[in-house]
């Protein structure tokens, strides 16, 4: 596709070879996710949304703005409005059960397709972790049965 003035820009990367190559994390998204999130979202939290993004699925991290400032070259401010931002367009959930964990999700589509289901199987999975034996068969059936509801809207 040619645009008047436009440059043509020719891509070198560096070739992955695998998750363990020198400790070295790699980035592994679809790119229209990250194409909407940067219209979503501001410089600084598209900033804090790659850094989030390319953490393996259910890795836990513990969210600082001072480290934040430190790995990503934002202040301190900046972080935690980043973190506000995510959280107000629904990058980022808040845990009912547990205030200060939250869930980072690629897209926020991922909340809208099941109608509301998927936070609420978040929220049953974050309390599987830390439930006893007693409560967890009941945790498990609850979230047997929003799976089916899920399996029914498709």
């Amino acid at each position: 596709m040619f645009f008047p003035n436009q440059r043509q820009v020719i891509i070198k990367r560096e070739k992955v070879t695998d998750v363990r190559d020198n400790g070295r994390a790699y980035l592994n998204a679809y790119v229209d996710n990250i194409f909407q999130a940067a219209q979503d979202l501001s410089g600084t939290a598209f900033k804090v949304y790659i850094y989030l993004l390319a953490n393996k699925n259910f890795y836990k991290l513990e969210y600082s703005p001072s480290y934040i400032h430190k790995i990503l070259g934002i202040s301190i401010e900046s972080g935690r409005k980043a973190l506000n931002e995510l959280i107000e367009k629904k990058y980022i959930l808040e845990n009912e059960s547990y205030p200060h964990q939250f869930t980072f999700l690629e897209t926020p589509t991922l909340i809208q397709d099941d109608n509301g289901e998927y936070i609420e199987i978040l929220n049953l999975m974050n309390e599987l972790k830390y439930t006893d034996k007693k409560n967890k068969k009941e945790i498990i059936n609850q979230l047997k049965q929003l799976n089916q509801k899920i399996e029914n809207l498709e």
